[in-house]
């Protein structure tokens, strides 16, 4: 019980620190600025909430061209702390190159469930709230992703498939990054 309950609670931290170093990476790879159209609130909640970690890495790990290595970093050794506190809960011997690949497999599933996330959450509010700045800010985040499948698909009026799309091909990512971490750490 001890162990499901601090799963719970580690999950949810790493869901929202490391979403947001993963968030603050994603952004600074493809130039999204919140300064526009009043992200403001946004970015300084973005901010406040990494700040802690990710300044202090900046000054040790550069970025690496479009590369935010800082909140990478970041993102990948709050993962790290939650599957060792995990392993250590579970009593299991440690294997520092499991716990490490584990952490890698984290940080992978954490940033594809947040592009499901940020895809629904966007079409939804597409359809009741399409002036926010919270749709602004997730149309922001997920049209990069979301114009290659545009670029391809054809055009059908004012129906959209890029983001079933999307879903689609990211699903099929989730599927083939588990079967992968199954035959790795097994």
């Amino acid at each position: 019980m001890i162990f499901q309950i601090s799963n719970l609670l580690l999950q949810a931290l790493v869901t929202i620190i490391g979403g947001a170093c993963l968030i603050r990476c994603y952004m600074q790879f493809f130039h999204i600025n919140l300064g526009r159209a009043g992200g403001y609130q946004i970015s300084s909640y973005l901010l406040s909430l990494t700040n802690w970690i990710i300044l202090p890495l900046r000054k040790a790990l550069p970025s690496v061209g479009r590369l935010d290595t800082a909140s990478l970093v970041a993102a990948y050794l709050i993962a790290l702390c939650k599957i060792g506190v995990l392993w250590f809960l579970s009593g299991a011997p440690l294997a520092v190159g499991s716990v490490l690949l584990m952490g890698i497999f984290e940080l992978i599933n954490l940033f594809l469930s947040g592009v499901i996330g940020a895809v629904f959450i966007s079409i939804i509010l597409s359809w009741f709230a399409a002036t926010s700045i919270f749709y602004y800010f997730l149309s922001e985040l997920t049209e990069p992703l979301l114009q290659p499948f545009r670029n391809v698909l054809p055009k059908m009026g004012m129906i959209d498939l890029s983001p079933l799309v999307l879903l689609l091909a990211v699903q099929i990512l989730q599927v083939v990054v588990a079967n992968v971490q199954m035959a790795l750490l097994s």
